[in-house]
């Protein structure tokens, strides 16, 4: 497990919230935006309710820091995977593992940046 390990995503109020996201945005930049945005389209779970985007937020928070450029695109899907499976408690699908797959190279673009 990452530096930030689950406990540390366990806030609870609006202020705690709007912290843990600023400090990962400082120290990612936009790539936390991105992978945001790429989970909203995959859209593994369902959760996609229109355009409210952080839907996936948590999963940023706990796959972000395990990323990394040099990582194959298989690992990269292993990590978002294992996230999503820690923050939304529940396997995901054939089809939604394959979406999760497919937008791999999509996150490492992001990474780059």
């Amino acid at each position: 497990m990452s530096s930030y390990s689950r406990r540390r995503f366990q806030p609870q109020t609006g202020e705690e919230i709007e912290k843990v996201r600023q400090n990962l945005r400082n120290q990612y930049g936009g790539t936390y935006d991105q992978l945001q945005q790429i989970l909203f389209e995959i859209d593994s779970h369902d959760l996609n309710y229109g355009d409210n985007y952080n839907e996936y937020e948590r999963v940023v928070w706990e796959a972000l820091p395990e990323l990394r450029l040099e990582q194959s695109d298989e690992e990269i899907g292993k990590v978002i995977e294992a996230a999503l499976n820690r923050v939304l408690d529940e396997p995901l699908s054939n089809d939604a593992s394959g979406r999760v797959r497919a937008a791999a190279p999509r996150i490492r673009k992001a990474l780059v940046r």
